[in-house]
């Protein structure tokens, strides 16, 4: 508090002159009884204090954090504590800090506090007092110690912020891999936790992902949380962790139609519901590792091993509020089965939430290939704002025509239970960005459909933009328009739903007649009125 910046006191760290069993710097754990004991001995600390400086010592003096030390031989439960130290220039200037230390005397088993005040100051890896001689120079340099204060800390700001400005480019990396967008084809799974209400107002960009599942540990989600929120804009099909356990064997098909998995977004509440009448009730910590960690290492494996392929998914931690360790179990889980770090990335805005659960997570990877895919300290909104403008596709409501020669708006949630047919929408493909989409990535839409891939909505939309060639027209498409008239106007009665059938060989190019048709018609098609 003397002489440096900041400092934290680290218990449970062993230290050079302990045990020899240990190294220096060695994680070993303390076992901590009564957390309480540890923050009433701030009180105790004060106390060594001068009367006139105890109240600035306190402010300097941080809480303790307690960071949990996992050990995989062990059932023992130990902790890291620490204790941060920041003497802020607000606080320190002008201060020279004196202690009278306790020391314990063993023949009458009392503390007895030093009588005479010493300076310390830190000397390397050491506190040392001020020894007598150099007691003068050492009062007349706390201008020079003050301003080195003052230095450091304009230093540390200025780092700060070049952190964080450079936080968006590291997310912008992280999920579009060097590009101008997000890959649409990508599917994300989800892992989270408690969202509190302030945070639902910035958890836009996730309405615009291509969620395949979610895992949810907050038992409130369908009530007030995120699931409440997400389920407003998209269709979704609701599960338990057991439900991905098969135990009626089914086989991969048929367990994959049952969950409707790729038809809707599967909502797993990974901690039970507390509005759910049946027995998935919440449970702590430990009942959960006990009775529901083994359905979740099924899930992970299901979705890894059997249904998602290798490099088509991402795995998005959003830490959304204090961490508990089956959200890390979780992350253990998908680091092991996708082998490694390369499609897992975490989101914090709490330094530290981040903290406790990388510091859980370690025991799988080191903190650094954490650090290199976390953004941590970045604002939700800020979060929220950035990935929307890497997205591919703009905002727009999609548009279907009416009898009345009008447009009627096409809601996401309405389409998406409607999840057997494909919707052709008047404005459909207008939502594409054009300008993120580089010549190679055109070309290579133009090729897929030339190499015998079925014609997509896109190869049209880009022929109407004179971005790539026209798709060949051929006869029979004059043939199934004049059908289609013949349909809509020719006879008195009108039918709610009409089918065109065209006799085709395989590969002859029927399907791309049939889409072509719907292209050119998309505007004068319409579904019956309500």
């Amino acid at each position: 508090m003397n002489v440096r910046t900041n400092g934290t006191i680290h218990f449970g760290v062993t230290d050079r002159d302990e045990d020899k069993g240990w190294k220096h710097g060695q994680i070993a754990g303390v076992k901590v009884r009564d957390r309480d004991a540890y923050v009433d001995a701030l009180d105790y600390i004060e106390r060594c204090f001068d009367q006139s400086e105890q109240e600035a010592a306190r402010l300097c003096i941080h809480p303790p954090i307690f960071v949990e030390v996992i050990q995989k031989d062990s059932q023992e439960q130990t902790f890291v504590v620490e204790v941060d130290i920041e003497p802020s220039s607000s606080i320190a200037n002008g201060r020279v800090f004196q202690v009278r230390l306790p020391r314990f005397n063993q023949d009458n088993n009392k503390v007895i506090i030093e009588k005479h005040p010493v300076f310390y100051q830190r000397v390397g890896a050491k506190s040392e007092p001020v020894k007598t001689e150099e007691l003068v120079p050492f009062i007349k340099g706390l201008q020079e110690r003050d301003a080195r204060r003052e230095k450091a800390e304009s230093s540390s700001r200025e780092d700060h912020d070049g952190i964080s400005q450079d936080l968006g480019r590291k997310l912008s990396i992280l999920l579009t891999d060097g590009k101008n967008y997000i890959n649409d084809s990508l599917w994300y799974i989800l892992v989270t936790n408690r969202c509190r209400k302030e945070d639902l107002k910035h958890v836009n960009f996730l309405m615009r992902m291509n969620i395949f599942c979610v895992f949810d540990f907050d038992e409130d989600s369908n009530v007030s949380g995120l699931y409440a929120q997400f389920k407003k804009h998209h269709a979704t099909s609701s599960h338990f962790l057991h439900d991905y356990s098969n135990e009626n064997k089914m086989t991969t098909t048929q367990f994959q139609k049952h969950l409707c998995l790729f038809d809707h977004t599967s909502w797993i509440f990974c901690n039970g519901r507390s509005d759910y009448h049946g027995s998935e009730k919440p449970c702590d910590e430990n009942t959960w590792i006990r009775t529901k960690k083994k359905y979740l290492k099924k899930a992970i494996s299901f979705i890894c091993d059997e249904i998602l392929p290798k490099s088509s998914f991402v795995v998005l931690f959003l830490l959304l509020s204090p961490v508990e360790k089956p959200i890390v179990d979780t992350f253990q889980e998908f680091y092991t089965e996708m082998n490694g770090m390369e499609y897992i990335m975490c989101i914090a805005e709490s330094r530290e939430d981040y903290e406790k659960w990388a510091n859980l997570a370690q025991a799988s990877c080191s903190i650094e290939t954490l650090e290199q895919k976390s953004i941590v300290g970045m604002k939700l909104s800020h979060v929220d704002a950035t990935i929307q403008t890497m997205m591919s596709s703009k905002t727009c409501a999609r548009h279907l025509p009416v009898s009345t020669r009008g447009l009627c708006v096409l809601p996401t949630l309405e389409e998406e239970k409607m999840f057997s047919l494909e919707i052709l929408c008047v404005n459909q493909c207008d939502d594409i960005k054009l300008d993120l989409l580089t010549a190679s990535e055109i070309q290579e839409i133009e090729q897929t459909f030339y190499q015998g891939r079925r014609v997509s909505w896109k190869n049209f939309w880009l022929a109407d933009k004179g971005k790539c060639g026209e798709v060949i027209e051929r006869e029979a498409c004059k043939d199934v328009s004049k059908i289609l008239d013949e349909m809509l106007h020719g006879t008195r009665i009108r039918y709610s739903v009409t089918k065109v059938k065209i006799f085709h060989h395989p590969g002859s190019g029927g399907s791309t007649i049939a889409r072509q048709v719907l292209w050119k018609r998309r505007k004068d098609l319409s579904p019956p009125p309500n």
